[in-house]
């Protein structure tokens, strides 16, 4: 990727500079292999993106190296950090990612706007909005504003649930609306000043016990198994990308939806900022020889030349998230390899930043995961799951080999 000015990504984990020609500064490198000089580790201090900002180490490394920086998620503190340093934040403004990501602002402002949104609830939890939910039919699901893969997302199916919910989270502000049953999709897109680009919509792996403990969390992005009525998917994300373009929102973004069984669409939430998928993106973009989707996000903030382009993926991944119980020490490695027939991981060797080979599997490791959080990704080509959305046989087993090798009494 050749962005005119040099390039560093600055968060948790290194896992989102994959197959592009940044630096990184990092919390955890995941195992992935560079030259010295493109990872720079402070493990000894906090992941948050502030937190590295603040380092004199990072400090240093930003002001000699870098004319910009990426981050994960900003935030004002990052905001002032990055302009301490002089360098360019190619990040959205925060305060306005913050707002579209918010559940119940984007609900609001969403359904005003025309978008095709379930019927909510949204305020303070309490008794009076569980109320109110209460008349939107059950079953309902319960979301704090803010919230990542599934982890503050909850179902209830009676009215005692929901109360509950709400008597659990009172005075914390959150949404309930209408459940609504069907196939999880997503789609990621670039929101550039002078022009909007989609990327291919995928089944997003949504709330499979063998690789979330979250009934309702993702765990995975399958570019290559088909899609319902994609046509109307990829139109009403469309539809949601002008609207995010037109709220200022600029660079990389994810539309949630789900499509029903009776072919409609149905808009859940968007995230105004760096993706899951992002790596895939930059891998297919390497295989292809082609503009990926963090150049058309650099152009946006006039770090890149890279203009309007179809963005293609043909990458996918598996991520499975911990269970409450303690980990392993000896757990398998960060690396490239392939999967057998039975679903065995064979490494061929350790995993460079450049990401796999066309051909081989890339797993990777995080050095640490709190409980509900991402533990380990598995990244290939091809489809994941069969027609009735299942992990396929080979997959699940992996997924359960892998979970067995990493947290204690693990079986699946």
């Amino acid at each position: 990727m050749a962005a005119e000015r040099p390039v560093v990504f600055v968060g948790p984990e290194a896992l989102p500079a994959l197959a592009t020609d940044w630096s990184v500064i990092c919390a955890d490198s995941c195992q992935l292999t560079a030259e010295p000089e493109r990872i720079l580790v402070l493990s000894d201090r906090e992941r948050s993106s502030p937190s590295l900002l603040s380092s004199d180490q990072a400090r240093h490394r930003l002001r000699s190296q870098a004319a910009a920086v990426v981050v994960w998620k900003s935030s004002v503190k990052v905001e002032r950090l990055a302009a301490e340093l002089g360098v360019e934040l190619a990040n959205s403004q925060a305060a306005l990612a913050r707002r579209l990501e918010n559940k119940a602002h984007f609900s609001r402002a969403a359904s005003q706007a025309g978008l095709p949104i379930p019927d909510f609830q949204a305020g303070a939890a309490g008794p009076k909005l569980a109320d109110a939910a209460g008349r939107l039919g059950l079953p309902v699901v319960f979301q704090l504003a803010h919230g990542f893969s599934g982890a503050r997302t909850h179902r209830a199916a009676t009215t005692a649930e929901l109360a509950e919910l709400n008597a659990r989270f009172e005075g914390q502000p959150c949404r309930i609306s209408q459940l609504v049953e069907g196939t999880p999709v997503t789609v990621t897109g670039i929101a550039h000043p002078d022009f909007l680009e989609m990327g291919p919509a995928c089944l997003q792996l949504t709330g499979i016990p063998t690789l979330t403990p979250h009934p309702m969390g993702s765990c995975g992005n399958d570019f290559s198994s088909p899609l319902p009525h994609r046509q109307l998917v990829e139109a009403t994300a469309r539809r949601v990308g002008e609207w995010v373009r037109g709220q200022g929102h600029r660079g990389v973004f994810g539309v949630d939806l789900i499509v029903a069984p009776d072919g409609a669409c149905w808009c859940i939430e968007v995230n105004s900022r760096l993706v899951a998928s992002v790596p895939l993106f930059s891998l297919s973009a390497r295989d292809r020889g082609s503009s990926s989707l963090l150049d058309l996000h650099l152009g946006c903030f006039g770090l890149s030349t890279a203009g309007p382009g179809r963005i293609s993926c043909h990458w996918s991944q598996l991520i499975l998230y911990r269970r409450d119980g303690p980990l392993l020490e000896d757990r398998p490695p960060t690396g490239r390899g392939t999967i057998d027939a039975e679903g065995n991981f064979r490494r061929a060797g350790d995993l460079p930043l450049q990401g796999p080979r066309p051909g081989e599997v890339g797993l990777v490791v995080r050095a640490t995961a709190q409980p509900g959080g991402e533990l380990a990704r598995v990244i290939l080509e091809g489809p994941l799951v069969d027609a009735t959305g299942a992990l396929l046989p080979h997959l699940r087993s992996l997924a359960t080999g892998l979970r067995a090798r990493m947290e204690v009494g693990a079986s699946g």
